[in-house]
C-alpha cells in the first residue's frame, strides 16, 4: 500500500506587513540586500523582497531582529501605528520643529496617505 505524501501548500505571507517594514527600511535609507545582510545568520535581499511582497511568512524572531535593525518597535510592524506614533512621539517632535509649515504640510498629507493604505490592505 502507497502512502500518499501531501501536497506542499504554500504559506503566503502579510503584504501588509511587508509594505511596513518596506516604509521603515526606506526611513533607515537601507536597500534589502543591506538590511538582510546584517540579520543573523545573515539572509539574501531576495528573502527580505519576498517578505515585503507578502510572498514569505515570516518567523516571529525574524520579525524582532528586524524591528530592531529598523529601530522600530514590532507593533509597529504588526499594524499598530497608533503606538508607534505614541512611543516615537518625542523623537518626531523634536524633529518636527525643526521643519517648515509647508514641509509639515506634506508629512501631514504622507500619513493621511499611509493611514489610507494601511486601512484598504489586504488582511
Amino acid at each position: 500500500m502507497n502512502a500518499q505524501v501531501p501536497a506542499a501548500t504554500s504559506h503566503p505571507g502579510d503584504p501588509a506587513m511587508g509594505h511596513r517594514i518596506a516604509t521603515a527600511r526606506g526611513w533607515r535609507g537601507t536597500t534589502q540586500a543591506d538590511l538582510a545582510a546584517q540579520m543573523v545568520p545573515a539572509r539574501s535581499g531576495a528573502w527580505l523582497a519576498n517578505i515585503e511582497l507578502g510572498k514569505r511568512r515570516i518567523l516571529a524572531a525574524d520579525l524582532g531582529e528586524l524591528a530592531a535593525l529598523l529601530e522600530v518597535p514590532v507593533s509597529f510592524l504588526y499594524g499598530d501605528v497608533e503606538a508607534f506614533l505614541t512611543e516615537t512621539g518625542v523623537r518626531f517632535d523634536a524633529a518636527a520643529r525643526q521643519l517648515s509649515p509647508d514641509d509639515l504640510e506634506t508629512i501631514a498629507h504622507l500619513v493621511q496617505t499611509l493611514a489610507h493604505h494601511s486601512a484598504h490592505a489586504p488582511a
